[in-house]
């Protein structure tokens, strides 16, 4: 929330930082300054963000010098960087995946939605997807997982608008992205034939479909959605926090039963998402006990 008395502030920085703009209560007043930007300067090796903030401190204490007072007011400052070491550094994040054999997967958040009645909506969701699939190929990331969004009442034609939404992707999103049941409005059942239609993969919730049933097993889900996939699958496993017959079974365990991990699973090419609270334990842990099985 923006109040009247807040004043605003932008910092350049790249190899070096530079004030552009003293703090000022009109934020259009900052805006000139981007024009500035695009005009005259040009990319430079490396970023400094730690000359950004001693150089928005600087600000922040010649303000307090001037007017004592404004240490009771909110400022707002903007740091910006033409980014290119920061590309650097995600390319680089990508060369350690490789040679340490993990694989990468982006996740966004609930508020990208494809199929919703608001365009703007949308168009957010669009514009993220958009550089989230830039970021995919600077770190060498292979998916990019949704959920398939809101029913909005009327399901079917929620999912056509699903269906619509990906077709219009471009394809350097499209070839990311991949589709995940939820525990609340859509199964393995509602996805799949959007799967179909779109080329777009499943990433098959064994937990979400235990919560939401849709009248298939575990199995033919698995042998299904295994379908979707031209390279080796990914599926999600969690535990319940207070078992199957305990309280909101959606909610996450610290760790992983053993015998929620779905026997069909194994002896085959896959890369299973453990989500469990207990993280980096939680996975050393079901490794030694599927070692053991």
């Amino acid at each position: 929330m923006l109040f009247r008395s807040d004043r605003y502030a932008l910092v350049g920085f790249n190899y070096n930082s530079i004030i552009l703009s003293y703090l000022t209560r009109d934020p259009q007043g900052v805006v000139v300054y981007f024009d500035y930007l695009n005009g005259t300067t040009e990319p430079g090796v490396g970023t400094n963000m730690g000359g950004a903030i001693t150089a928005a401190m600087r600000v922040v204490d010649a303000d307090d010098r001037i007017e004592p007072q404004n240490k009771q007011r909110r400022r707002i400052f903007i740091l910006i960087s033409d980014g290119d070491d920061i590309i650097a550094r995600f390319r680089a994040c990508g060369r350690f995946a490789r040679a340490n054999s993990l694989r990468l997967s982006f996740h966004p958040d609930q508020f990208v939605v494809l199929n919703s009645p608001n365009a703007q909506t949308v168009a957010h969701a669009r514009a993220e997807l958009d550089y989230q699939a830039e970021v995919a190929e600077w770190v060498g990331a292979d998916t990019i997982n949704v959920h398939g969004g809101g029913a909005y009442g009327d399901k079917t034609s929620a999912l056509r608008a699903l269906r619509k939404a990906i077709n219009r992707l471009p394809a350097a999103v499209r070839t990311h992205l991949t589709l995940e049941n939820d525990d609340t409005i859509y199964t393995p059942a509602d996805l799949l034939p959007v799967c179909a239609d779109t080329g777009v993969p499943l990433v098959y919730d064994v937990h979400h479909h235990r919560c939401l049933p849709d009248g298939m097993s575990v199995a033919e889900a698995t042998d299904r959605a295994r379908a979707t996939w031209r390279g080796e699958p990914v599926f999600h496993v969690s535990s319940p926090a207070a078992g199957w017959k305990g309280p909101k079974p959606e909610r996450h365990h610290e760790f992983i039963r053993f015998s929620d991990f779905p026997t069909e699973w194994l002896g085959w090419p896959l890369t299973v998402e453990v989500e469990a609270r207990g993280k980096e334990v939680a996975i050393a842990r079901l490794r030694a006990a599927l070692a053991k099985a």
